[in-house]
This record gives C-alpha cells, structure tokens and sequence, in this order.
C-alpha cells in the first residue's frame, strides 16, 4: 500500500510540479536538513566497533545531515585506484606488518569511497531520494561509513581481526544494494534524465564491486595469515604454485573459464529442457547447442575470477537462448541447432573472448537498448522477491527467475557484465546481424597493472608503484 500511494503521488507532482520546478525541488540534502530532528550521539559503542559488532541493526542516527563535516573531510580525499599487481604484490609476501598496513588502507579507503556514494545519494532530487529503496542504501551506506571511519587504528592483528569480523558483517549486510537500487530505478525512472540514471547506476555499481574487492581481498589475505604463527615477524611467502593469492588469480587460465561456464549453462537448460526438465513436454525435449572452444586454449591472464566468469556465462546463456529459440529442434525432428563457438584470442597485453552465435541477432533499437539501466521495459520488479544478489555467476537464474521463462531474469546481467568487464579497464561489445546471429566481444588486460575504472576514468600504473601502495 505504502508503495502504491507513493508511486500515485509520484505520478500527480509529476506533471503539476516536476517540469516546471524541476531546478527548484530540494535535494535529499537540503530536505533532510529541514525534515531530521537534532540526534544525540554516544562514543559507549567504540569498544563494540573495535571488535566488529554492529549489535544486531544499523549505527544510523538521525544526525545524518548534521555530520557533514566529518562526511566533508573524507570527500576532499581522492579516490586512491589500485592494480590486480598491486595485490598481487601485497599477498605475496605477507607478514604481520604489512597485514596491518593493509587494513588500515582498507578503512580508510572504503570510507572515503563510501563517503562519494552517500553524496551521489544527498544530491538527488529530494522526490527521487525520498523513495524508499534508495533511503535504504543510503541508511546502509552512511552505517557502514560510520563504522570504518570510526573503527580506531589497527595496530595489532588482534585489531585486524575486529576489523575482519566487521567487514565480514557489511558484506553480508550489503548484499541487498543490487535488488535495491534496481527497484529503486524502476520506481523513479520518470524524475530522472536517462544521462544521468547511467551516470549514477555505473558509478554506485563500480564503488560497489570496488570495496567488496578491497573487502574480500583483505580478508582472504587474513585468512592466509592464520597459518603464520602468532610471533613472526617475518616475510610469509606464499606458495608460488597457488593459483590464487587472495582472490586474485595470477594465472587465470581462460579455457578453464570457459569450461566452467559452459558447464554451468548447460546443467541449467539441461534441468529445464533436458527429458526431465522442468519444459521437456511443452518444449518437445529441446536439443541445446554445442558451446565449441576454440584459439589460444593456452592463455593465462591475471584477474578476479568471479568477474569474468559472471561475464562468459550472461553472454554463453543468452546465446544459447536465442539459438534455441531461433531453431526448434528436437530429439523428434533428428536435428542439431547451430554451434556456438566461443573463441579465445592472445595479444601481448589482452586476452579477448568472442562467443558467437547463429541466434537470429538482435535488431537495432533492442541493441542499443540493452545496455541502458533507464530502460522502463526492463522486469527490475522481479528483485521485489529477491532480497539479496551479491553479482555473482548464475545467481541471477537461480533467485530472480520467473515459473514460466527459466531464462528471463531480471535484465540486469548484461549492464552488469558491461560494468564488470570495464571494471578492470576492459570492455565488452555486441555485434549483431539482424536475422543470422551475434558476436560478443570481451576485451580484459591480461597483465593487472590497470588500475580500477572506480572514478570513471583509467590509469596505467608504473610497476614501481606497487612498493608504496601500503
């Protein structure tokens, strides 16, 4: 009911007011200035912060507005984007010193960050912000902000794991901020210029992957320091032979990327179409295409798994949907559908995925389309059953997926791939022929010394700079 007569209103203010008063309307800011009563605050909780607790609810107070200052301070500090080599160099040779200094770095750098997407969110328009959705990231993002900024210096590793216990808790916390901004989007698509719903949604998704890889780095890094004992002082090398150091795969090998994947996509049109499917008898048994891998199979690169791999599956899954769709083939009519071949190519500083299909392409208006988070066709209302999404490889499928099309999620996976793939300062890029089929492109640095694309923008980091990064 709430949402439904807020939606109403929404609708009678937009033309009565919106157009015409559109540079007049108050930001979250200003409104939340007017609209929040005078907090009191208490410093009894920091012995809870240093140990990580969040006492079961958010550390949100109705001072929000009124602690800019301390919100200021973190938003003069520049975003600090750092290289998968930087990682790399930092997991290395880990010892207590360097786990400490990594936390610190860690703090710091996610409350400034946090600090960023709390202002994108004050600055809406106040009609936009008052939406519920946003009101809840925005509680969890200011909490979270509190925290770390907040939390005191780690000194010791016993700080260090305060600070793991606390960090542990916002992930888990933070899992709702997809379903979320996405619902909130699709309820104030009208109040916003499409320029700047792209603008805001890439950038709150890049922050959002950018502090969940400092997050989770830092606590693999943690975990790895457990099998050191308590006293040393000393360099811990880590096994070369690991293929991981953190979450970071020093030599990612792309056919075994795609392998995966592959196998993923094929297990889930199996279990709906395959003979006990959940579609055998309406869809006649359907015959799936053959995912054929061909190229450079030798390749290794440095990357993030769960990145790519969220990629090569939305891509190898939407391609084996429009092929099955294009050509009905079953087990009755003795014939195969088209492969799809999915390519690997090495050069001396990318490694390029292309996965091509015979589907029947994509006409030009539904391409240009479907990058766009402003898009009032995309089913965002799907995330009203699905409270958490952490971006990973097939969740999508598996939470947001309605009775009647196993494959029609919720939209989200292919600008979410675009955010992933540029993340890292790669791209990725479609290329379709109306009535024959589609190539996607999948360009990633094989080298990790590019920096995050976190601001907007993307830098090549001298080699040299992973020695000062901590």
């Amino acid at each position: 009911m709430r949402h439904s007569l807020w939606s109403l209103r929404c609708a009678h203010l937009r033309q009565k007011v919106f157009h015409s008063l559109q540079d007049a309307l108050p930001t979250a800011t200003e409104a939340g200035k007017l609209l929040l009563s005078r907090g009191v605050t208490t410093e009894s909780g920091e012995q809870d912060i240093r140990q990580g607790k969040t006492n079961g609810g958010p550390l949100v107070s109705d001072q929000h507005f009124y602690e800019s200052r301390v919100l200021d301070k973190y938003l003069t500090t520049s975003v600090s984007p750092i290289t998968l080599r930087q990682l790399i160099f930092v997991g290395r040779n880990l010892n207590e010193e360097r786990l400490i200094k990594s936390a610190n770095y860690v703090r710091s750098e996610i409350a400034t960050r946090l600090a960023h997407r709390i202002r994108d969110l004050q600055t809406l328009p106040f009609i936009v912000g008052a939406n519920s959705h946003f009101q809840q990231v925005y509680d969890l993002y200011w909490s979270a902000f509190q925290l770390t900024h907040k939390f005191p210096r780690i000194k010791s590793v016993c700080d260090n794991d305060g600070f793991c216990r606390l960090l542990q808790t916002m992930l888990g916390e933070h899992l709702v901020v997809i379903p979320q901004l996405a619902l909130g989007i699709s309820e104030c698509i009208d109040f916003l210029p499409p320029a700047h719903i792209e603008r805001f949604m890439n950038v709150m998704l890049r922050s959002r992957i950018s502090r969940r890889v400092l997050a989770e780095q830092h606590l693999a890094l943690s975990n790895d320091f457990r099998h050191i004992r308590p006293d040393s002082q000393n360099a811990f090398p880590l096994d070369r032979g690991r293929q991981s150091i953190g979450t970071v795969f020093e030599r990612l090998k792309a056919a075994d990327v795609v392998h995966k994947c592959s196998r993923l996509v094929t297990q889930l049109t199996r279990d709906n179409y395959g003979e006990d499917g959940l579609y055998a008898l309406r869809d006649l048994k359907k015959e799936m295409p053959t995912i054929r891998l061909e190229g450079h199979l030798d390749t290794s690169f440095t990357y993030i798994p769960e990145h790519i791999e969220f990629i090569i599956y939305e891509l190898l899954k939407n391609a084996v949907r429009a092929t099955m769709s294009k050509h009905q083939c079953s087990k009755t009519t003795r014939a195969s559908p088209p492969d799809i071949v999915t390519t690997i190519c090495s050069s001396p500083e990318d490694v390029i995925f292309r996965i091509s299909d015979q589907g029947g392409g994509i006409n030009t208006a539904t391409l240009e389309s479907l990058w766009k988070f402003a898009n009032p066709n995309k089913p965002f209302d799907r995330f009203t059953t699905v409270t958490k999404l952490a971006g990973r490889l097939g969740e999508e499928d598996r939470e947001c997926a309605p009775s009647h099309d196993p494959y029609g999620t919720s939209g989200l996976g292919l600008p979410l791939s675009k955010v992933y793939a540029e993340y890292w300062g790669g791209n990725l890029k479609l290329y379709s022929m109306d009535g024959y089929g589609t190539d996607a492109y999948v360009r990633i640095p094989k080298l990790g010394n590019v920096a995050e694309n976190v601001v907007g923008r993307e830098m090549i980091v001298n080699d040299q700079s992973t020695v000062s990064l901590f």
